[in-house]
């Protein structure tokens, strides 16, 4: 007999952000009903893979007040975090309009980044069209 939790592990009214990530959790305890024999230990196996497949789709929530993550964005922050040989965590990033509309990125230190509308330290531009990324290295460290 089909366990009554499987309910709990529908995932078509999610978001496809969130589907992506329900769904092989689904797939994984619909396999498992099938396979296992009826029992506590059944039971006890699909409650904790239901919480976990819970806190999964909880953990790719945006966390209020901060923005979604940015999958570019992260990747803009790693490669520039490389470039000045620090942390992603410890960049930080400023866009900047383009004259033809292309954003224009500015990567610094945080913390250190302008004083009187001075640059105080080196960092990475990009327009990021591509993989076009450059630092400037005429700047103080």
């Amino acid at each position: 007999m089909p366990s009554p939790k499987l309910q709990y592990f529908d995932y078509e009214h999610l978001p496809p952000h969130l589907q992506t990530i329900s769904k092989p959790v689904g797939d994984l305890a619909r396999q498992l009903d099938a396979m296992l024999p009826d029992g506590s230990q059944k039971e006890l196996g699909m409650q904790s893979l239901l919480d976990a497949k819970d806190r999964f789709v909880r953990a790719a929530l945006p966390i209020k007040g901060k923005p979604p993550a940015d999958p570019e964005q992260e990747r803009r922050v790693s490669v520039a975090a490389a470039l000045l040989g620090a942390a992603p965590g410890d960049i930080d990033e400023i866009k900047i309009p383009g004259p033809a509309g292309d954003p224009t990125y500015a990567y610094f230190l945080k913390g250190r980044r302008m004083e009187g509308g001075k640059m105080t330290h080196k960092g990475v531009w990009s327009n990021w069209n591509g993989t076009e990324c450059w630092p400037d290295t005429k700047l103080p460290t």
